[in-house]
């Protein structure tokens, strides 16, 4: 009898009802057993038609089938209402049986159908499985000969060849080999198309290789997989000054706004093109066409006009200074009560405390700090001077903020200028607002997701009888923009809280860190400065732009912008398992900025204007628009060779800390760590990290710089480890040298130049001094024979004895002994020589000899 394989078995339906009976259902009793022993040896048998065939016995059934198991019977069979129950003699494996219903001539018992009189059973279907028992039937095509190939064909003329013999031997007959023939033009379009294909694989085999590949994009997906971020530039800041009239005061100078789309963007400020400060809308256009490098404002600033220069208040002394590291200052009040803390303020020297010149003043004593406390505050009692009656007010900055130079504030011009009095030598400036490179851009269209065109069929598509429908491809949709070069914007991670909870958030600046911080970032966090919106059937979503996907979830609406090798911004999208994908038919719409790397870092006083807004107004009473200072943090893209060299040894960076050196590497990665050294503690019920960390310049080691590098080290800390930031042991010393001095050099000339070489500060040549806080570091040793070669080597110097060379306070002749001092690993050693603080170290110079 032949027998199909059919998807609708419809015979059980045929025989239902009619004279024939067969074989409907077969059940093998396996865990609802009575006995263990009878587990698998009991089957039950149903029938078509109702009643079953009666007077069955043993001899009307045979088992055919297995493996292992053969020969199984049945040897007992009852009845249980409509269900046959058979009692075999054994079990079988689990390969599958047959089981027959036959009569006396071992044909099927008579009065069954035929194809109903078997049933093929497993013994094993209660077992436990992990894939279907039910398995696809797949009809699968019958594999035809493959021609030969030619794997050496890899351009067109090899291409069109190996198919003209492919010819010669399908259709011997064709021997046509005229241009104008339709076959031969048939095949060149092919050997065309091949030879573009082939092109496209060696493109492919060539990108697949860090070492081989040729476009960013390539060498970017490859070095994030030994998390090395290939960076794409950053673009420069500046502080820029406004200087208004009355008619400003309390205006705001608007910044960007992103919480709609399309955001807003800042007041636009030009390098210098002309004398008028303020571009009007008019000018507008013009203004841009003439390709000036243009910034844009970061935040809002409230002018006010008392606010324009802020002078000193010396308390009527003369010749006075903020020395270096000065972190607070007493200035003439303004004209009206304005609140100052978090305001940037800039110290600039206007005239050369020597000539009183505006043109010989110093141009690199000009900086940027934050205000921190004033007193009094407005509509607190005004504070005067009780003997002038001048009202004043005492601002204090961060240290982050320290003078890092002597400002000048008043003195005596020398004898070439009239020896005269000078005063308001330096002022600081009050209306500061911080800005960035870059232009916003116009609204650009990005088009729409495309529906898909291309469907997947699986290897194994169903069967033959119950196909599984073809799955869509997404089409692929990565937009470019089109204006170049996208601005890269730096940022910052900002501790926050939201809804009561701790969040870390990636801001452009931190406006409540000291002026200095706006201009420290890590070139890893920075971001395109560009808002994306897509809007569809389900209203407007915002796209957040990422540096990759790895760590967004299928609803995230992310998006990574990537710069290839023609510079031009490319958009990629998730896969609904990395971020959200794109829906079809949605529309997307961008606003972004251009301006990037070095091409920002424009110098002093460069920044002379400020457009008028294309929607909305300026401030009224705008006199002069200035930047001090020059702009920093411009970046260009990384090169592919930079990333060549760089990328293999990323994931040699250790990104967590366990040991005590661990710590203290990752100490040292903060720019604001110039040493560190750390060590464990057993504390009672766990180990402690005492991490001891020094500060550039020698700056203080105080609760809020050990509560931020506390923090900064948190992402590091290993569970289970306590942390601790502490300041260094200094050590202070005392040192007794002398010295003698040949003629006929002055004593007192070498004495000034030993002491300036043994100082903290810099030598006559510009290099740092002997104990200057940024040469020494955790645990070093001090070889005495460093001093006597340094002292020696001053011209004029004939001898040098050194009697004392030991820790202050502590009389030990170990360190002239052994010639040197050695320190712990927390200690730092100190010789500041200041008779106001002898306490921090001592040097005596005894100089004789000489003149």
């Amino acid at each position: 009898m032949t027998m199909y394989m059919c998807c609708d078995q419809n015979r059980r339906t045929l025989v239902r009802g009619g004279p024939l009976n067969g074989i409907d259902w077969l059940d093998v009793v396996d865990l609802e057993a009575a006995t263990p022993a009878l587990r698998q040896r009991q089957l039950r048998l149903g029938f078509v038609n109702s009643p079953p065939p009666a007077g069955l016995t043993p001899a009307n059934f045979v088992i055919g089938g297995g493996e292992r198991i053969v020969g199984i019977s049945v040897d007992q069979v009852s009845y249980d209402g409509t269900v046959v129950v058979l009692h075999l003699t054994a079990y079988g494996d689990f390969s599958p049986y047959l089981l027959s219903v036959i009569g006396s001539d071992g044909k099927p018992l008579s009065g069954l159908d035929p194809l109903l009189a078997s049933i093929t059973f497993g013994f094993k279907v209660e077992c436990p499985a992990d894939i279907d028992c039910q398995q696809t039937v797949c009809c699968e095509p019958a594999a035809e000969p493959l021609p030969p190939i030619d794997y050496l064909a890899k351009d067109y003329t090899t291409f069109r060849q190996q198919m003209l013999d492919r010819m010669s031997v399908t259709a011997p007959s064709w021997t046509e080999r005229n241009e104008a023939d339709p076959g031969i033009a048939l095949v060149e379009v092919l050997a065309y198309v091949a030879d573009h294909l082939s092109y496209q694989q060696d493109a492919i085999a060539t990108e697949a290789y860090l070492g081989t590949a040729r476009r960013r994009v390539s060498v970017r997906r490859h070095a994030k997989l030994v998390d090395y971020a290939m960076h794409d530039g950053c673009n420069a800041r500046a502080w820029v000054v406004l200087q208004v009239t009355a008619a400003a005061d309390g205006k705001t100078l608007p910044g960007p706004q992103f919480s709609s789309f399309p955001p807003r963007s800042g007041s636009l400020l030009l390098t210098r093109l002309s004398n008028t400060t303020v571009i009007d809308l008019a000018n507008r256009q013009a203004a841009l066409s003439a390709a000036p490098t243009c910034f844009e404002t970061m935040h809002d600033l409230v002018l006010y006009s008392s606010l324009n220069t802020i002078n000193f208040y010396t308390w009527g002394d003369a010749r006075c200074c903020l020395p270096r590291g000065s972190t607070s200052a007493t200035l003439l009040a303004p004209a009206t009560a304005i609140d100052l803390r978090g305001r940037v303020l800039i110290l600039q020297e206007m005239r050369s405390p020597t000539t009183g010149l505006a043109a010989d003043a110093d141009a690199s004593h000009r900086q940027a700090l934050r205000v921190v406390t004033q007193d009094p505050l407005p509509g607190q009692p005004v504070k005067t001077d009780p003997v002038t009656g001048a009202s004043i007010v005492d601002i204090t900055w961060d240290n982050a903020d320290a003078l890092t130079f002597p400002l000048c504030i008043s003195s005596l011009s020398d004898a070439a200028h009239g020896g005269v009095p000078l005063d308001k030598l330096s002022i600081a400036w009050g209306n500061v607002v911080l800005a960035d490179h870059g232009l916003s851009q116009a609204v650009e269209s990005l088009g729409t997701m495309p529906e898909p065109t291309l469907y997947a069929v699986s290897a194994c598509a169903g069967d033959n009888c119950q196909p599984a429908p073809p799955n869509a491809i997404p089409a692929r949709f990565n937009p470019s923009l089109a204006q170049w070069p996208l601005t890269q914007q730096g940022h910052v991670i900002v501790d926050s809280m939201f809804e009561g909870q701790p969040e870390a958030a990636l801001l452009p600046f931190d406006p409540a860190a000291p002026a200095s911080a706006a201009m420290q970032w890590d070139i890893a966090n920075t971001l395109p400065a560009m808002a994306l919106a897509s809007t569809g059937a389900g209203g407007t979503e915002l796209w957040t732009a990422r540096h990759d996907l790895l760590e967004s979830t299928p609803t995230s609406a992310d998006v990574v912008v990537e710069i290839d090798s023609d510079m031009l911004a490319r958009l990629r999208f998730g896969d609904d398992e990395y971020g959200l994908r794109p829906v079809a038919g949605d529309t997307f719409a961008t606003a972004y900025r251009i301006g990037n790397g070095v091409a920002g870092l424009v110098g002093a006083n460069s920044i002379a204007h400020v457009a008028t807004p294309l929607s909305g107004a300026l401030p009224p009473g705008i006199l002069s628009v200035t930047n001090p200072l020059p702009a920093q943090g411009g970046i260009d893209p990384e090169s592919i060779d930079s990333v060549l060299q760089a990328a293999p040894a990323a994931f040699l960076v250790q990104e967590r800390a366990v040991t005590s050196a661990d710590y203290a590497a990752v100490s040292l990665r903060n720019p604001l760590v110039s040493a560190a050294s750390a060590d464990f503690r057993w504390t009672g019920s766990w180990y402690t990290v005492f991490d001891t960390v020094d500060r550039p310049d020698g700056l203080p080691v105080d609760a809020p710089f050990t509560t931020a590098i506390r923090s900064y080290l948190e992402r590091y800390r290993v569970i289970g480890h306590d942390l601790q930031v502490n300041a260094p042991s200094m050590v202070p010393l005392r040192i007794d040298m002398q010295v003698c001095v040949r003629v006929p050099w002055f004593r007192a000339d070498i004495e000034i130049e030993l002491r300036r070489l043994f100082g903290t500060g810099t030598r006559s040549d510009g290099s740092p001094a002997f104990f200057n806080p940024d040469l020494h570091n955790f645990g070093e040793t001090l070889y005495l024979s460093n001093l006597y070669a340094l002292a020696q080597a001053v011209p004029g110097v004939d001898a040098v004895e050194i009697t004392r060379f030991e820790r202050l306070y502590q009389a030990s002749d170990d360190g002239l002994n052994q010639w040197k001092l050695k320190f712990a690993s927390i200690e730092i050693p100190r010789c500041d020589n200041d008779p106001n603080f002898p306490g921090h170290g001592v040097l005596n110079l005894t100089v004789r000899g000489g003149q």
